[in-house]
């Protein structure tokens, strides 16, 4: 009796072997997508320092101007995900400010906005004067620590 059952056994596992590989193969693909949204890197400080690229390239692109930039890490983590941050403070004009904030939303990488605050440097100039913002914001993304990355 044992030997049918173990034989049943077998059976079944082996009728389920497709189903599990193709879950495999879906929870690979749904893990590679990832990794190009996700900041992979050897460690916490340079997926930091890869948020802090990014966000100059979108700056450059909006078009504002960067005037300093403060890298928050979570430099416990050895391996795995970790949460990394970057403030931004600078200068744009109103369509700056808006196309940056575009680019940081839609990009391929998931970014988010957790701190946003806009004030005006010199809100009695001239009309003739463009207007510029002061912004200050605070960026997040995740980061996959993965030691093989700095090979």
């Amino acid at each position: 009796m044992a030997v049918l059952e173990q034989q049943q056994a077998v059976d079944a596992a082996q009728n389920l072997l497709p189903t599990l590989r193709d879950s495999l193969r879906q929870r690979r693909m749904r893990l590679a997508n990832l990794d190009s949204q996700w900041l992979v890197a050897s460690s916490a400080s340079v997926a930091t320092a890869s948020l802090a690229s990014t966000l100059e390239d979108l700056a450059a692109d909006a078009p504002v101007k960067i005037n300093a930039m403060q890298m928050r890490a979570d430099t416990t983590t050895r391996s795995g995900i970790v949460r990394v941050a970057v403030r931004v403070t600078g200068v744009a004009d109103v369509t700056g400010l808006a196309a940056f904030l575009r680019a940081v939303d839609g990009g391929e990488q998931y970014l988010t906005v957790r701190e946003l605050a806009v004030s005006q440097p010199e809100p009695g100039a001239p009309d003739s004067k463009p207007e510029m913002l002061r912004i200050d914001l605070l960026v997040e993304a995740l980061g996959f620590i993965r030691h093989e990355a700095a090979k």
